[in-house]
């Protein structure tokens, strides 16, 4: 059913590269599941990747596919040796600072990773994004939730889909508003 729900959810969001490439991850990762094999990342990186550019080979000179597979492959590469040079240089113990470590280790290395193809192809230089990524990744996160909620209440309860629809917005409003800031910066 979730990978039912992963093709119709990529079908709806216009199947840009990005988020077939994760759809295709996600994918590969339940079907792991489902077969009791364990999945390697970069397999299922490289299997995303072959599937996209053998039904449209120009696709590899698409800046979002570029952008989309770049900070994949450095997240994954760099985020947890960031995180532990961090890690050993602070020594934190607190579970809430290592998350938030965890979450600047990430921002890090995906802006390490697409840095060049930025400066390339848009000709700007944005180390704020280090510290937009630290609010608004946690934001869009909750946002997915409410959303999710919504249409779980709206469908079951659409008394109270009112409270998700609410909480919704604002959070729409607190990440564009966010976003407008960062930008200005």
């Amino acid at each position: 059913i979730t990978i039912i729900l992963i093709i119709v959810y990529c079908i709806l969001t216009g199947a840009s590269p990005s988020v077939v490439r994760a759809s295709i991850m996600a994918i590969v990762f339940l079907v792991g599941v489902l077969l009791e094999r364990e999945t390697e990342i970069y397999n299922s990186l490289s299997f995303a990747a072959l599937i996209i550019l053998a039904l449209n080979p120009q696709t590899l000179f698409d800046v979002g596919f570029q952008l989309s597979f770049i900070s994949v492959i450095s997240i994954v590469w760099m985020s947890a040796k960031i995180e532990k040079s961090i890690l050993k240089w602070l020594n934190i113990k607190s579970r809430m600072l290592i998350w938030l470590l965890r979450s600047v280790a990430i921002s890090i290395s995906a802006y390490i990773g697409v840095m060049g193809l930025i400066v390339y192809y848009f000709n700007i230089l944005t180390p704020v994004t280090l510290l937009a990524n630290l609010f608004i990744v946690p934001l869009v996160s909750f946002l997915i939730v409410t959303g999710l909620c919504l249409i779980v209440a709206g469908s079951i309860f659409p008394a109270i889909a009112f409270v998700f629809a609410n909480s919704t917005k604002f959070c729409i409003d607190i990440l564009l508003g966010s976003a407008y800031l960062f930008s200005k910066l």
